[in-house]
């Protein structure tokens, strides 16, 4: 009898080693895939990122240009034609948006900070009534010589123009007011263009300089390392 308790026991130990090192066989490998799965989550993640980040828009570019030139502040009226780039100046830390009642009062105030820093001022209106409000604050500093930048929203390009609403032809308006006024017409023109609006706008005799940004050219994708 006490030999084949013995015999009992030594197989039910050997049994109980065999599950022992199964459960410490399959906690290592289990351990393991935990840890290779975590680094691939954590490689996708950091990759998915890094793609993210990539993508931005044609009005974070111009925001990018803006800071680049030493812009601080844009005066100016919020309006649709121009949502991309207030969202994109909201995400900045470099810049402060100052709002004003009118227009011609943000182009007003943009041309006597350009006045007081020798610097181009920068405002902001979108299409239509909004940057034909302009002109008063660009004869100011065309007049007085102070560098002065307006930005103007525009209605799509990329579509036909005709039957939307407040389209004018900005560009015609603010060429006799200005040393320069062009409109952008894709997302490649926005750092060439506003880096010579500010150059000749600070060039002598200083003076005010107009950009129109259609809608869907601010809308537009782009890369990161493009911006």
């Amino acid at each position: 009898m006490d030999r084949w308790v013995c015999r009992r026991e030594k197989r039910r130990l050997a049994i109980d080693q065999e599950n022992h090192l199964g459960y410490r066989r399959f906690y290592n490998v289990m351990w393991y895939c935990f840890r290779q799965r975590g680094s691939i989550l954590s490689i996708s993640n950091s990759s998915g990122a890094k793609s993210e980040q990539r993508k931005g828009k044609g009005s974070d570019r111009v925001v990018a240009v803006l800071e680049r030139m030493g812009a601080e502040r844009i005066y100016g009226v919020p309006g649709e034609e121009i949502l991309d780039i207030m969202e994109s100046l909201r995400k900045s830390k470099k810049i402060k948006f100052v709002p004003t009642r009118t227009e011609w009062g943000a182009a007003l105030m943009a041309a006597t900070e350009g006045r007081l820093t020798g610097r181009p001022g920068v405002s902001l209106a979108t299409c239509g009534p909004g940057a034909l409000n302009f002109p008063n604050g660009a004869e100011y500093a065309h007049l007085g010589g102070f560098p002065l930048v307006m930005i103007a929203g525009q209605k799509p390009i990329n579509s036909s123009l005709h039957g939307h609403f407040q389209v004018s032809p900005l560009v015609s308006v603010m060429e006799g007011l200005t040393k320069y006024a062009v409109q952008i017409g894709s997302v490649q023109m926005i750092r060439p263009v506003f880096s010579e609006a500010f150059r000749i706008a600070q060039e002598e005799k200083q003076g005010p300089v107009s950009v129109v940004i259609p809608e869907d050219i601010a809308a537009e994708e782009c890369e990161e390392d493009e911006l």
